[in-house]
């Protein structure tokens, strides 16, 4: 907190609150995916889709779909590649205030919100 601010650190938290709400009004049995990344220098190559790949599996071996949070509007078509269907595209900061607590102009960043059924690509 000391290093974010009290203002913005109250902002992190409401976005990670609302996500998290939105997690379980959309896959609240779901095996989450969460943090995954590529080195740009190995992007293309295959390491994404064995990273994706693990999750799913995972997630099957326990019976559960998957749901992810794209914060990359780039990264979508590469989730729908994995059987991911895109069930909101979601604006937080829309209409409200940065961590400085400047009006957000525009939409502000999107973030959207995937879900891949068990077994299987979605429909």
């Amino acid at each position: 907190v000391c290093v974010l601010g009290l203002r913005r650190a109250f902002c992190v938290a409401g976005m990670l609150l609302a996500f998290e709400t939105r997690r379980h009004q959309h896959a609240p049995t779901a095996h989450h995916l969460q943090l995954l990344g590529t080195r740009q220098s190995e992007q293309s190559k295959g390491v994404g889709s064995k990273l994706i790949q693990a999750g799913i599996r995972r997630a099957e071996q326990h019976g559960l779909p998957c749901y992810l949070e794209a914060s990359n509007e780039r990264s979508v078509p590469f989730y729908k590649r994995h059987g991911f269907k895109v069930v909101e595209t979601y604006y937080h900061f829309e209409g409200g205030v940065d961590g400085d607590g400047n009006r957000i102009v525009g939409r502000g960043p999107v973030v959207t919100l995937m879900f891949r059924p068990l077994g299987g690509v979605a429909h």
